[in-house]
């Protein structure tokens, strides 16, 4: 699955950061910065998928989910 918009983009310095716990650009808003955090473990922790984020600025911003095939039970 992909997720994509054309927005502002990332800068390299925060496309670092976007998944960490906590990092917002908008903490002055009232941002906690905790979605892409959150997402990043359920996907990649928990249902041992894979996401990749692709950004740049001025271009907008894409998030890519890949899930593992589950086993076939016998």
């Amino acid at each position: 699955m992909c997720v994509a918009d054309d927005g502002v983009g990332m800068t390299p310095e925060v496309r670092r950061c976007a998944f960490d716990p906590f990092f917002t650009t908008r903490r002055h808003q009232g941002a906690t910065g905790l979605g892409l955090h959150i997402a990043r473990h359920i996907v990649v922790d928990r249902l041992e998928g894979r996401m990749v984020l692709e950004s740049t600025s001025g271009e907008g911003t894409s998030v890519s989910i890949t899930l593992a095939e589950a086993p076939l039970s016998a």
